[in-house]
């Protein structure tokens, strides 16, 4: 993971392209999640919304009552109008999420694995915690 971290430090976020989502779909290919070294975005996505479960029923609350009530209220009050406007608004962007991520997205190179760790020398930085910082923990990430 620190290497996979490595490859999208210093790039820039975008929400529609270059995003957390891009950033996982890269770490499960590079560690051949599931043997697959192909993940992307749509394929994440669908296996969040799919397969993915909730920590509780107030997690489910929050997740899904503001837009149950959303489009609950507005198909209420606006008819036709307001299924009509939120499909016109929100079908473009799944359009163009699908798009870029099946036709114009490249994702980055494979992370190459990362090269064993030293022990850190006796008296360094960590000295009085040497015996748990040497030991297969990957030195702190810093700022971008």
């Amino acid at each position: 993971m620190h290497a996979c971290a490595g490859t999208y430090r210093g790039r820039m976020y975008n929400l529609l392209t270059d995003n957390c989502h891009a950033y996982v779909a890269h770490a499960l290919s590079s560690v051949a999640y599931k043997g697959r070294g192909d993940w992307d975005m749509v394929e994440l996505a669908a296996l969040v919304f799919l397969a993915g479960r909730y920590v509780s029923w107030a997690a489910v609350a929050r997740t899904w009552l503001p837009f149950a009530l959303l489009v609950g209220l507005g198909g209420y009050f606006g008819r036709v109008w307001f299924l009509v406007a939120y499909l016109a608004a929100v079908g473009p962007l799944v359009a163009w999420f699908v798009f870029y991520t099946r036709v114009a997205w490249r994702p980055p190179p494979p992370t190459p694995a990362p090269a064993a760790q030293q022990p850190a020398p006796a008296g360094g930085r960590h000295s009085r915690h040497a015996s748990v910082s040497s030991v297969g923990v990957p030195p702190p990430l810093r700022g971008a």
